[in-house]
Formats: structure tokens, C-alpha cells, sequence
């Protein structure tokens, strides 16, 4: 059973996920409603840019979230959610030189907060630097310990340094809480999946992508949309 975490697919019959923080999910089509509020006309607010911004960054249309998030930051430099989504977008379409600049931004805006460490503790983690990813996910840890990006970027620290027991304890933990939000919980599901598969327990990991998938459209496919 491959890696999804690295981007390849589980084996045959296996029902796959594609994270959506990290790879987009297959091309859906957005629910009606979302539809129509992505084509209003383009505003100049930084926060509605910004907010219009994270509605296509959800449903995978990164290169156009991050020109609205470039906007943002034009009118308003000190916009915290502007640098975090536009780093959001970075990293779900594999920038992640672009991903790390923005979330090292919002670390130095908001250097109280968890998301930009447990963001940047991510990134590096993607990228294979797992000593430097374990300082911003302790740091993040610091400041949100119970944050889900908190424990999601642990767990990538774990997996990375071969514990995937640790991994799936912290996953499994993260994805037993009520009113986790989707996009959280999908990731986490796929993540644990990758890890319960490095310990041999397929079964298991096959659930947790099913839970994983079954979340995902849930979250994106409307009634009567096929």
C-alpha cells in the first residue's frame, strides 16, 4: 500500500482520498450556491478579498484564491488571514518555498498565535526538513497545544522521523473529536490512513480513508449533483 502523503496512490480497490491542503480532490463541481457567489464581481475590500479568496481556495481553484490574496495584502500589508490563506494556497498546490515565505510572514504578524508555526512546522515537513519542522511544531504546540493544526503538524514530524505509532495515536485522538472541521478531519483521516498503513494495518487504514472520503463529499457534493 503506497503513500497518500506523498502524493501516490493506495492500491487497487482502495478508496482515495487527494488531501485537500495539500493535493486538491477530484475536479467536482462547486454546490449552486457557491457557484454564484464566486462569480459576483470582484471587490476591493481586503477582507471580502480575502473571504472570496478562501471560498476557491476550498474548492481547489488555487491560482485564482492566490491573486485575490495578492490583492489583499496590496491593500492591507498587516492582514493576517490574507498572508495565512494565501499560504494555504501555496501549499495545497505544491508551492512550498511560496507556502513557507507567507507562513514565516504570519509568524512575525501574529507571534502569539499557533497557525503560522503549526503551518510552517507543516511545510518543512513536506519538504524533508524535520529538524527545523520540529521547532515551529514545538513552538506551535507552545502556543495552541489542542489546535488541530497544531497536532496535524506533529504528526507529520512523526511520520517523517519513522514513528508512525505516534502519528496514528495523535491522528486518532484529533479525529475523534466532535465538530472537527471538515477540511481538518479529511486530512487527518488520510493522514492516519498513511500511518496505520506503514504499521501493517491495512484494514484499519483503509477504514480511515473511507471515513476520509466519505467526509469529503459530504463537505462538497450537494444533493442531486452527480
Amino acid at each position: 500500500m503506497r503513500d497518500m502523503a506523498n502524493g501516490t496512490a493506495p492500491p487497487r480497490g482502495l478508496v482515495t482520498v487527494r488531501l485537500g491542503q495539500q493535493f486538491g480532490f477530484a475536479r467536482r463541481p462547486a454546490p449552486p450556491v457557491r457557484r454564484q457567489q464566486l462569480q459576483r464581481p470582484e471587490p476591493q475590500n481586503a477582507m471580502t478579498l480575502t473571504a472570496r479568496g478562501d471560498a476557491l481556495r476550498l474548492v481547489g481553484r488555487f491560482r485564482e484564491a492566490v491573486a485575490l490574496f495578492d490583492r489583499a495584502i496590496a491593500i492591507a500589508p498587516q492582514a493576517v488571514a490574507a498572508w495565512f490563506g494565501r499560504a494555504l494556497a501555496h501549499q495545497s498546490c505544491g508551492a512550498l518555498v511560496e507556502a513557507e515565505r507567507d507562513y514565516r510572514r504570519v509568524t512575525e504578524l501574529a507571534p502569539r498565535t499557533a497557525h503560522g508555526f503549526a503551518g510552517l512546522a507543516t511545510v518543512l515537513a513536506m519538504a524533508g526538513r524535520l529538524d527545523e519542522a520540529r521547532v515551529f511544531a514545538d513552538r506551535a504546540a507552545e502556543l495552541g497545544p489542542d489546535d488541530s493544526a497544531t497536532v496535524i503538524a506533529q504528526a507529520r514530524c512523526d511520520r517523517l522521523a519513522g514513528d508512525h505509532a505516534a502519528a496514528a495515536r495523535r491522528l486518532e485522538a484529533l479525529t475523534s473529536r466532535p465538530g472537527l472541521a471538515p477540511q481538518d478531519a479529511v486530512l487527518a483521516l488520510g493522514l492516519l490512513g498513511d500511518a496505520l498503513d506503514r504499521l501493517n494495518e491495512c484494514d484499519r487504514a483503509f477504514e480511515a480513508y473511507a471515513r476520509a472520503n466519505r467526509r469529503f463529499v459530504a463537505a462538497h457534493v450537494s444533493p442531486g449533483l452527480g
